[in-house]
């Protein structure tokens, strides 16, 4: 009886491909790969199986590695439903990324290895600014104001009227740490939630005050 031989042996365990980030995106410019398999490959570069890959803002990953924004979203949905490798991920304070089973259930803060551009600024002048939000910018500035000077601001709209007043403030004010309670792990039905509005303008996101009221909802019907 003839042997059978394997035309090609299994790989060394140190095999000599090493992929390393511009390999990846040189590949998928070059159209060899998809946007799901460049996504993760990403992942797979920058974290090993089971850590999650934290990102403050998904906007700042797709177009720091040049994909579109559906396309982006529509890779994470392939990932996540591909069969063999456990791809998961959740829009919660940003976005979390992991590839294997999960072995750390708390979020981790953002390492310095992957720095996000700043967005361009929306808004250029306060009456840009919608009513709710708005309110909290001026709520945050005077606090700060009070905090550095020991003294109230007297007209608010004088006081950030000039472009270049609001821009800075604005900057600020967009640079404070999130709520601690949108770091926390997430149930399923806060991911569902999450996940169905990422495919809003990420200004028309589900804010920290709905996101509390709708999970509060859902846990009084499983009560009920």
């Amino acid at each position: 009886m003839n042997r059978i031989v394997p035309a090609f042996r299994p790989p060394r365990q140190e095999q000599h491909e090493r992929i390393f980030i511009e390999d990846a995106t040189a590949r998928y410019k070059a159209r060899m790969i998809t946007a799901s398999g460049y996504i993760y490959s990403i992942i797979r570069i920058y974290r090993q199986q089971g850590h999650k890959f934290n990102i403050p803002s998904p906007r700042s990953f797709y177009e720091h590695f040049g994909i579109p924004r559906s396309t982006f979203y529509r890779a994470l949905i392939q990932l996540e439903k591909a069969e063999g490798i456990k791809f998961r991920w959740e829009p919660i304070g940003g976005i979390s990324m992991w590839w294997g089973e999960e072995e750390a259930p708390a979020v981790t803060p953002p390492t310095a290895e992957f720095t996000p551009e700043p967005p361009e600024p929306k808004y250029q002048r306060l009456k840009q600014l919608p009513e709710d939000i708005r309110a909290k910018f001026e709520q945050f500035i005077r606090a700060e104001w009070r905090k550095a000077k020991g003294e109230e601001i007297r007209s608010f709209h004088r006081f950030v009227e000039k472009p270049a007043d609001f821009q800075a403030w604005w900057q600020k004010f967009q640079a404070q740490p999130r709520p601690q309670a949108m770091l926390m792990p997430a149930t399923e039905d806060e991911s569902a939630i999450a996940k169905s509005s990422i495919f809003l303008e990420e200004s028309e996101r589900i804010s920290p005050d709905k996101f509390k009221a709708l999970t509060e909802k859902l846990r009084q019907r499983r009560i009920k």
